[in-house]
């Protein structure tokens, strides 16, 4: 709407291209995945304030609403933001167009690497089993390891040290 002055945004990718094109500064308030992101990008740039959950509270919204109306450096940043955003060499229709015929014109352009690949490399049973092969190396050493151990251990519990067998033989006289 033209009377808009604010966006107030979760972040996402179409939301905050929305609010550059209609040239709109936003208050951001990501959740998860890229809105962190794109918040953060938009605030980089003076188009918006980012804010968090953990910290938001009813002064912290009111004083970041304000700030955004009432600079007009948001609403500076965000119109030279549409402008260059806006400035394409083709329009939307013709560049879908170029690249419909473009697609047309080189029918193998969009075929998958993964078409070649044999079906054991496509599901990487060579990489898992590679990994696997490492790990029972790697656990077959630390049998063999810990068994030496055990053993040198347990060589050491049957030989007497002389001072011991000293002793054996003054109690059998």
């Amino acid at each position: 709407h033209e009377n808009l002055k604010l966006f107030i945004t979760h972040g996402g990718l179409m939301g905050t291209q929305e609010a550059i094109v209609y040239k709109v500064p936003m208050v951001g308030l990501p959740i998860f995945s890229d809105q962190h992101t794109n918040i953060q990008s938009c605030a980089s740039k003076k188009i918006a304030i980012a804010l968090t959950f953990n910290e938001l509270t009813a002064d912290i919204l009111t004083n970041a609403v304000k700030t955004v109306i009432n600079d007009p450096i948001y609403k500076h940043n965000i119109e030279k933001m549409s402008d260059l955003f806006l400035d394409r060499p083709m329009s939307a229709i013709d560049t879908a167009v170029y690249w419909i015929e473009y697609t047309a014109r080189h029918p193998k352009v969009l075929k998958s690497p993964a078409m070649e690949l044999k079906w054991w490399q496509l599901y990487l049973l060579d990489v898992y089993g590679f990994i696997l092969a490492c790990l029972l190396i790697a656990l077959f050493i630390v049998k063999k390891t810990l068994r030496f151990i055990w053993n040198c251990l347990l060589s050491l519990r049957k030989t007497e040290h002389p001072a011991e067998l000293k002793k054996k033989k003054k109690k059998k006289n």
